[in-house]
């Protein structure tokens, strides 16, 4: 097998707050004509693209699932594929390293859980049950 890296889904509503915030402070300069102001559009525009490069879902050739999210930076999660009980599609909008609302909901170990919204979901889940063929589909 080899490494194969997912990138996220995104959903650009999930990102309106932001979106707002960089229309009225560009609208605001504009009208106002306090160039100033300009730099406060940094923030949220880096915030914007970090999460938007840096979120993705790597599913490695040593059987684990490593997720990247720039919600948390410098860390990732990894999970042994093996420890994967169930996997089903979920819609929500909880705080997840997942750039959609239209996520995947993981179960492993004992009692953990956590969110990836994966662009290939289909593609995703067969990657993850070619590891771990007990995985539950719901």
């Amino acid at each position: 097998m080899m490494t194969k890296i997912f990138r996220s889904r995104v959903d650009l509503l999930l990102f309106w707050p932001y979106l707002v915030y960089l229309v009225l402070v560009l609208i605001l300069t504009l009208v106002s004509g306090s160039w100033y102001m300009l730099p406060l559009l940094g923030m949220p525009v880096g915030v914007i693209l970090a999460q938007y490069f840096s979120t993705s879902y790597t599913i490695s050739d040593n059987g684990r699932l490593e997720i990247v999210s720039h919600r948390v930076p410098g860390r990732k999660k990894v999970i042994d594929i093996r420890s994967i009980t169930a996997v089903d599609a979920k819609r929500n909008s909880l705080p997840a390293p997942a750039l959609s609302k239209e996520r995947l909901h993981i179960c492993f170990s004992p009692s953990e859980e956590i969110y990836i919204s994966p662009s290939e979901s289909e593609d995703f889940v067969a990657l993850v049950q070619a590891v771990n063929p007990r995985i539950l589909v719901v």
